[in-house]
């Protein structure tokens, strides 16, 4: 159980890892080229992780439950947590952006009145 649980944690803690991500893309927007490295890194960095944690805690003995386990921390996060943090971390961004375009507008106003 302790394993499962473990697993459960695991796979809440990949999708808020993916989440903290595509706040990044929002904040930058940038190219395919980084998107891929970026995935490619998530990705990596992900299996390191399930690796460890199948062979710490279960000599490396795969086990359905453990997927099962990470499927369900994911999808426990994504719905509880993963989905309103997403719309809020959105709408903050867009309130910014709009902020910081406003506030150039009036910097360019202002130069030219000079």
């Amino acid at each position: 159980m302790i394993l499962f649980g473990r697993a459960i944690v695991l796979g809440a803690s990949l999708v808020f890892a993916y989440d903290v991500i595509r706040v990044f893309r929002r904040i930058l927007s940038h190219g395919i080229v980084w998107v891929s490295i970026e995935d490619a890194a998530y990705w990596i960095s992900s299996c390191i992780l399930i690796f460890v944690l199948i062979t710490r805690e279960n000599a490396g003995e795969i086990r359905v439950y453990i997927f099962l386990g990470m499927g369900l921390g994911g999808l426990l996060y994504y719905f509880l947590v993963g989905r309103p943090f997403m719309k809020s971390i959105s709408r903050s961004i867009f309130r910014l952006k709009k902020r910081l375009k406003k506030r150039c507008k009036e910097d360019k106003m202002k130069t030219r009145e000079r």
